[in-house]
């Protein structure tokens, strides 16, 4: 039970992180080039 639930905590953490970075990405695409560096910037203090 206790492998189970390592299991899934280590599945919902990096499905968290890819919505996360997913958008990430959509913002960097809606946005100037200019305000790049700053998103990104900022998603890798937040993770």
């Amino acid at each position: 039970m206790r492998t189970a639930l390592i299991v899934l905590a280590c599945f919902l953490s990096q499905s968290v992180q890819a919505q996360s970075f997913s958008a990430l990405l959509d913002a960097v695409g809606s946005s100037d080039a200019s305000q790049h560096a700053d998103l990104v910037s900022d998603f890798l203090g937040s993770t």
